[in-house]
């Protein structure tokens, strides 16, 4: 599972023993606090458990931790936590394209970033007509 919080990745992944510490830049554990000042890089918290997930959403929310490369929450039970992570938020179904002309892709510029053409889907919309849509409407 990966999310986006404020545009920093978190992947949540099945741990199944120790995960090759050379790919992070800093390690926690399931019993440690997490202290904003040392969000830095590649962060990798193995065994994290829900209070720990729960303040680094926090933090993610509230500080701007512009030394944050990554978040990789290595956990002992995946599709419980997935679903803990789900709950804290609300679903928002959208969809989108890539539109290509000769060599050149249509971008939008919103919210100081450019990205793809998309957006939310009406209730009971088909995810391709609701691209197809969304992409006619940029």
């Amino acid at each position: 599972m990966k999310l986006f919080v404020n545009d920093k990745p978190v992947s949540v992944i099945e741990w199944s023993g120790p995960i090759n510490s050379a790919d992070f830049d800093t390690i926690y554990n399931g019993s440690d606090d997490l202290v904003s000042k040392y969000l830095k890089g590649n962060v990798l918290i193995e065994k994290a458990s829900t209070l720990q997930i729960d303040r680094l959403l926090k933090l993610l929310e509230t500080k701007k931790l512009k030394k944050l490369t990554s978040v990789t929450l290595a956990v002992t039970n995946y599709r419980l936590i997935k679903e803990y992570i789900k709950d804290q938020y609300e679903i928002i179904k959208a969809s989108g394209g890539l539109v290509v002309k000769g060599d050149k892709i249509l971008m939008i510029y919103r919210l100081k970033k450019w990205d793809l053409p998309k957006g939310k889907l009406k209730k009971k919309e088909d995810p391709k007509v609701g691209a197809k849509r969304e992409v006619e409407e940029e």
